[in-house]
Parts: C-alpha cells; sequence; structure tokens
C-alpha cells in the first residue's frame, strides 16, 4: 500500500496538503483552498458569460419575430450576468489567499447569476416553465444552506 504525500509542489514552492479524513476531505476553508477556489471562481466567471450569448441571441430573435425590440428586463439581465462575471474574476485576481472576502464575493456571483436566470426565465419563459424553474432553485438553495 501506498502512502499519499503530504506536501504538493506548486510553482516551485511545496505546500502541505489537508489531511484526508471524513471532516475534511471536502471541507472549503482548509489549506487546499489557495488551489480550488481560483478554479471555481473561472469556472463561475464562465457560464454568465456563455448565458450573455444566449440571452443577446434571445433578444435579436425576440425583435425579429415582431415582438417588442427592447424590454426593460434585458438590461437587468445583462447588468446581472456581468456583475456576476466581474464577482467571480474579482476574487481570483485579488486573492493571495482564501479568505472570507473572496468567499463572499463567489457567493455574491452565485447570487447574482442565479438571480439572472430567475428574471430572464421569467421573462422569456412560459409561466410554467418559470414556477418549476423557481421552485427548483429554491429547494436547490435552501437545501445548500442546511447541508453541512
Amino acid at each position: 500500500m501506498t502512502q499519499e504525500p503530504e506536501h504538493i509542489e506548486i510553482q516551485g514552492t511545496e505546500r502541505p496538503l489537508a489531511p484526508r479524513n471524513a471532516n475534511t476531505a471536502h471541507a472549503i476553508g482548509g489549506p487546499n483552498d489557495d488551489l480550488l477556489l481560483p478554479a471555481i471562481a473561472t469556472l463561475l466567471a464562465t457560464i454568465p458569460a456563455t448565458l450573455l450569448s444566449y440571452a443577446r441571441d434571445t433578444f435579436a430573435n425576440r425583435a425579429s419575430n415582431e415582438g417588442p425590440a427592447h424590454k426593460p428586463t434585458d438590461d437587468t439581465i445583462t447588468t446581472l450576468w456581468f456583475v456576476s462575471i466581474v464577482l467571480a474574476l474579482f476574487s481570483v485576481i485579488l486573492r493571495r489567499r482564501a479568505t472570507p472576502f473572496t468567499r463572499y464575493s463567489l457567493t455574491a456571483s452565485v447570487i447574482t447569476l442565479l438571480t439572472g436566470l430567475l428574471v430572464f426565465s421569467w421573462a422569456e419563459q412560459p409561466r410554467a416553465v418559470s414556477i418549476t424553474f423557481t421552485v427548483v432553485v429554491g429547494c436547490v438553495l435552501f437545501t445548500a444552506a442546511f447541508y453541512k
């Protein structure tokens, strides 16, 4: 049986790995946060960027199908998703170590992303789809808030 390494070398410096046990194997807040949070934040920044592209196509198709050329919710959706991108990238650029501020900015990024999705759903989808999507997002957030 091989023994797991206790340190990992990254960019010429040796960093300790979190111990592997039931309490810390997947916990955020451990020594491996400086490796995990930038990856999560980068992934989180790509989601609203992709959604912005989809929303622009949806807005253009609506205008070409004799619908309203512009709705007030269009600007709200675009702003929320741009803010989500900025917050996610901000947490990567300005962090030296995982701090509560980087976690708060990532949380704010997720909240603005989900808020933009909900506004987009209610503005562009049929009511049944919007209600179902809102209930699913609410259940996921409720579960995530109490899951430890």
